[in-house]
């Protein structure tokens, strides 16, 4: 099996509504983003699949979130956007982006340099 990931990055602000501390108010991150992607095989010129296409369909996700109020999309409209549901909306995104062939393993979101949370689907 291999496993292919691409990194990327962006900006954003979010609160979590109920948290009693200072999450509960509106802050920023700067944050990293992991997809990792399986598949068995490579093809004829043995590349699973191109990681320039794969930063690609990442970027196409992200760009969607970038210098946004996270709260403020209707993806959170009915949930707060931690770091957990950020992640499994990005891999749930992602997933339907890629081709067929190609199983998304994980995505890993990084608030901050000791914090990160890792989405998959099994």
């Amino acid at each position: 099996m291999y496993y292919l990931k691409v990194k990327d990055t962006f900006s954003s602000a979010h609160s979590i509504k109920g948290y009693q501390g200072k999450c509960q108010f509106l802050h920023g991150h700067n944050w990293q983003v992991e997809s990792t992607i399986e598949a068995p095989h490579k093809n004829e010129l043995g590349i699973v699949y191109d990681l320039k296409q794969l930063k690609i369909d990442l970027g196409k996700v992200i760009e969607k979130l970038d210098h946004t109020v996270l709260n403020d999309l209707p993806a959170f409209r009915d949930c707060n956007p931690t770091a957990e549901n950020l992640a499994k909306y990005i891999f749930e995104e992602l997933c339907l982006i890629l081709p067929d062939q190609i199983t998304l393993r994980s995505v890993t979101i990084i608030e901050t340099e000791n914090c990160s949370v890792t989405y998959t689907h099994d």
